[in-house]
C-alpha cells in the first residue's frame, strides 16, 4: 500500500495526544501514574517531546483520489536514533503502515543511529513490531 506522509495539522495533532495518552495508559508499562494526573502528566510528555529540535511527528495518510483520500491511518514521533511512539489505528493494522512510518523516519537518521536504535515507551507491541536488535531505553523521553 502505498501511503502519502505529512506533518499534522491542528486536529490531527489533537488526535495524536488523544490516541497516545489513551494507548499508552492501558500498557502495563506505563508505570505508576495516579490515573488522576494521567492526562496532564502524558500530554506534557507527549507535547515536551514532539517540540525538541531534531523531533519529528508525522503522519500517514491514505492516498489517491478516493472517499477517504487523506483520513489519517497512523503517526509515528522520532528523533535521530529514537522511536518515541509509532501508532496504527485499527482499521489499517497489519497492512504493513507502521513498517513504512518507521522506514520513513529511519530515512533521516545517520548510519549510527540505524544501527543502534532505541525506543522510549515500551508496549506490547513493542516487541512484537521492533526488531530484537532495539532497545528500549525510557531516558531519553524523561530528560528535556
Amino acid at each position: 500500500m502505498n501511503i502519502e506522509f505529512s506533518t499534522p495539522n491542528v486536529d490531527e495533532l489533537k488526535f495524536i495526544l488523544d490516541s497516545w495518552s489513551s494507548s499508552y495508559r492501558k500498557s502495563k508499562y506505563a508505570g505508576t501514574v495516579p490515573n488522576n494526573h494521567w492526562e496532564e502528566i502524558a500530554r506534557a510528555t507527549a507535547t515536551q517531546l514532539m517540540s525538541r529540535p531534531g523531533c519529528r511527528t508525522i503522519v500517514a495518510l491514505v492516498p489517491g483520489e478516493n472517499e477517504n483520500r487523506g483520513r489519517v491511518m497512523g503517526y509515528s514521533i522520532a528523533e535521530p536514533g529514537i522511536l518515541h511512539w509509532i501508532y496504527t489505528k485499527k482499521d489499517f493494522r497489519r497492512l504493513g503502515i507502521a513498517t513504512q512510518m518507521l522506514a520513513e523516519q529511519m530515512s533521516q537518521w545517520d548510519d549510527r543511529d540505524k544501527k543502534y536504535p532505541r525506543f522510549t515507551h515500551k508496549t506490547d507491541s513493542s516487541y512484537r513490531f521492533l526488531p530484537r536488535w532495539w532497545k528500549w531505553d525510557p531516558i531519553p523521553a524523561r530528560v528535556k
